[in-house]
């Protein structure tokens, strides 16, 4: 496979403020529904896990993604919109079934066109896969949607962290807990669960707490399709904010959300021995140093 290079990255502090009481449960199937606690300088504080801020990001992503037109070919082969169309929680199952009678000489020819892989690893991947699952790898690093959040065979170019609550000082701070008695509904015909009542835990919202978060966006070059597509969504969760969490039609999990962003600037070197430029890139992913702050409509421009 193709040599990784850090070539750009974008650092995107998230301020999620509490709109309404916000519930991310711990997983407990138990008449008292806790949510998530982690300790922290010998308290245990309520975060949001990154797993659930990423899982809703991505549903957002996801449903922008379907109503845009990329008009564009991916490795000048395959057709982003229709990859996109075809784009399902795990996988491209529509798009992928096109190449199900492909015979192992056409696929190899294929991937070599794709430039993504050497011939070696071409020829391990036909010895050790299936055409589906090749061809399901090659169509989600064409997909805007998995290279932005990752799919089933890599992780994508973004990483988020776990959400902290912080004071209006940017000191981590507990918020107010509290716990409220709650009627479990049966889905199907939308009566009550007869002896179903349970305790639900909740965050209280305050308009001195928010919860800090960090996005680090790598190697997402301007004009591409994963650029455009997060171009518009952050503009859309900045607009219109997230719903984190369970308890949504009781009206739980409204967060307005407040984007900054940081651009690291890299220079590519002239050759091996051009120490100045490789310090200075050194220097601004861990010093911090040569980095801009940036508007959000500058992402997913062209060059």
């Amino acid at each position: 496979m193709r040599t990784y290079k850090l070539v750009s990255r974008y650092i995107i502090d998230l301020s999620l403020k509490p709109e309404a009481p916000i519930h991310i449960g711990s997983g407990e199937e138990l008449i008292i529904k806790s949510i998530v606690m982690m300790k922290i300088d010998e308290r245990y504080i309520p975060i949001i896990p990154a797993e659930s801020i990423k899982g809703v990001i991505r549903a957002i992503a996801t449903r922008i993604a379907k109503n845009m037109k990329f008009n564009t070919k991916a490795y000048g082969i395959f057709d982003v919109d229709e990859i996109v169309k075809s784009h399902r929680k795990d996988g491209h199952p529509e798009f992928v079934k096109k190449f199900e009678n492909i015979t192992n000489d056409d696929l190899k020819k294929l991937l070599l066109k794709l430039n993504l892989f050497d011939e070696e690893y071409i020829n391990r991947l036909i010895n050790e896969l299936g055409v589906s699952e090749i061809m399901e790898l090659a169509t989600s690093l064409s997909c805007p949607i998995c290279l932005l959040f990752g799919a089933k065979h890599f992780a994508g170019k973004s990483l988020l962290s776990d959400a902290i609550p912080m004071n209006q000082n940017g000191e981590i701070t507990r918020p107010k807990i509290e716990t409220k008695t709650e009627i479990a509904i049966q889905r199907n015909t939308q009566t009550v669960k007869k002896g179903r009542l349970y305790i639900i835990q909740y965050i209280v919202p305050s308009k001195n707490i928010h919860f800090k978060a960090k996005m680090i966006i790598d190697n997402v070059v301007n004009g591409t399709p994963e650029a455009k597509l997060l171009l518009k969504l952050l503009k859309y969760i900045n607009a219109k904010g997230l719903f984190i969490g369970g308890m949504k039609s009781k009206g739980y999990g409204k967060m307005k959300v407040d984007i900054k962003i940081t651009k690291l600037n890299f220079k590519k070197p002239k050759n091996k021995n051009d120490t100045e430029t490789i310090l200075g890139n050194i220097k601004a992913l861990l010093l911090k140093e040569n980095i801009e702050k940036i508007d959000i409509k500058t992402i997913g421009r062209g060059n």
